[in-house]
């Protein structure tokens, strides 16, 4: 970790600091225009002086909205990581490029009048010490959305949220949970197998993580009221959840040299759950997006890699997984249909607003950023073979989902003229 951070710390001393030093050195042996007035300088510094200021909140632009966003979508990252950087980065040089101007007309000013004082004056500061905060408070934003667009796999399952974060369980040796058929892997290399077992493994703790999101979401149904048939089936998917899970333990077993098993989520009883206030509303809209969204899109996505697959075993559990997923965003549309039942208006409009921003989300990708570089390694071809394809392939299907899922939702929601559906979704 320290050497994580200070190569963080190195390359922002790196991309800051240059260009930094580059623009103040130019201005400061810079002269202004010989007609400038002492009144025109300091206007033109007040002038440079607000829009620092101004930049400043606009690097805090990201953090409000994260914020606000959070109510929505739990603490997802809506927003491209790269895309963000890059904002906050053009703001930073706009930002260095004003402090500059800042300088450069405070000691002109101090060379033309004696009198004036050259020292910053009380809005200087303040916009100065603002940018250094924006910067930190911008940096720390990007750092927190970053780490967890880079966290995020595609695996299959319903997430494991725990106070705003998606949970999975560490591995250890043990075949309690590997559980199912085996692949045949004898033709393979090495780095081939070391692929499968990382991807398989990844999709593993995902499905065991499904199991304690489902039973959680069966007592908070009953703690709404309920019907027994949507108690039944969310007990079901935990089952099938199981299921899942030492199958796709036991296919990793097949690349590996030893079955991995998961160790104990000593997090879920620290889970507040979120929903002390409208619960309603809250499963509702996690049912929306963890629900109809990534389990749909979790079966659309399993469906795809089987076409390619040729090992039996591994075809046989993905169709298993995609049949099963599909199930299960039926489910959620169920459940998002009984909670527009219990608080017509207000859960139509929460949906709605969840529901037009799903555009924004960063699509769920089919590896964890430590197992890429396994699977850079790896036959591609063979890949193919056992079901595994490459993540670009599964932009498209991303947004075909993202789409029906907005359309369905507006079907749903037509029969309640009452309420106000987002602009943006009624065009669809």
């Amino acid at each position: 970790m320290l050497i994580f951070l200070g190569v963080l710390a190195a390359g922002a001393a790196l991309v800051f600091g240059v260009p930094a030093y580059t623009i103040s050195s130019y201005f400061k042996h810079r002269p202004l225009p010989p007609d400038w007035s002492i009144e025109k300088i300091q206007r033109s510094l007040g002038r440079w002086t607000l829009g620092l200021t101004l930049l400043a909140v606009t690097m805090l632009i990201p953090l409000v909205l994260l914020l606000f966003r959070a109510n929505v979508f739990g603490w997802r990252w809506p927003f491209s990581f790269l895309n963000i950087l890059a904002f906050h980065y053009f703001l930073a040089l706009l930002s260095i490029l004003a402090i500059a101007k800042v300088r450069q007309r405070i000691r002109v000013l101090g060379q033309l009048s004696p009198s004036a004082s050259s020292s910053p004056s009380p809005a200087v500061i303040v916009a100065a010490v603002s940018t250094v905060l924006a910067w930190a408070l911008g940096i720390g934003t990007v750092a927190f959305g970053g780490f967890f667009t880079a966290m995020a796999g595609m695996g299959w399952g319903r997430p494991l949220r725990i106070n705003g974060k998606t949970v999975r369980p560490k591995l250890k040796r043990g075949d309690d949970w590997a559980q199912g058929e085996r692949a045949n892997a004898a033709s393979l290399d090495a780095d081939t197998k070391k692929a499968l077992e990382a991807l398989w493994l990844h999709d593993a703790k995902k499905e065991h993580a499904s199991v304690p999101a489902f039973s959680r979401l069966g007592w908070q149904l009953a703690g709404i009221g309920a019907p027994p048939e949507l108690l039944r089936d969310v007990h079901l998917a935990a089952i099938q959840e199981i299921t899942h899970a030492r199958k796709c333990f036991a296919m990793a077993a097949s690349f590996g040299e030893a079955a991995l098993s998961p160790e104990p989520i000593p997090e879920v009883f620290d889970d507040r759950c979120g929903y002390k206030d409208r619960p309603v509303i809250g499963i509702a809209v996690d049912s929306l997006i963890d629900g109809c969204l990534l389990e749909g899109f979790n079966a659309d996505t399993a469906a795809e890699s089987a076409l390619p697959c040729k090992d039996r075993a591994s075809l046989r559990l993905i169709k298993q997984i995609a049949s099963e997923e599909s199930s299960h965003a039926e489910l959620a549309w169920r459940i998002v249909a009984f909670c527009l039942t219990q608080e017509p208006r207000p859960a139509a409009e929460a949906l709605s607003k969840a529901a037009s921003g799903i555009d924004a989300l960063d699509r769920p990708t089919a590896a964890s950023s430590q197992v890429r570089p396994l699977v850079a390694k790896a036959d591609a071809q063979a890949l193919r073979d056992f079901g595994r394809l490459p993540d670009e392939e599964f932009d498209a299907l991303w947004r075909r989902r993202v789409d029906a899922t907005q359309r369905r939702l507006v079907d749903l929601l037509k029969p309640l003229p009452s309420t106000r559906t987002t602009p943006a979704l009624l065009s669809r």
